[in-house]
């Protein structure tokens, strides 16, 4: 599961560099001082990207403890058998 949590992280990562790289100051200046504006689609879809990315991220983390709360059990039950086995 430490997989998926890397997944998640490095897509983060991936997202930051991707809105850094797309925030950059421009080559093109309009006049001294001044940028570009900024393309309000492309914010909006970053922000949805974003968004998704987040969702995405509470997911997973959502799966990995109910993987966390199974292999316990599953420890559990395992020891219980074993000290059953044991006192026979």
């Amino acid at each position: 599961m430490e997989d998926v949590a890397m997944v998640a992280v490095i897509l983060g990562f991936a997202l930051a560099g991707l809105r850094m790289w797309l925030h950059r100051p421009s080559v093109q200046r309009i006049s001294a001082g001044q940028t570009a504006a900024p393309n309000p689609m492309l914010e909006a879809r970053l922000d949805r990207l974003e968004n998704a990315i987040e969702a995405m991220t509470i997911e997973i983390e959502r799966v990995t403890e109910g993987q966390r709360f199974t292999t316990k059990l599953l420890s559990e039950i395992h020891d219980a058998k074993r000290a059953i086995g044991a006192g026979q």
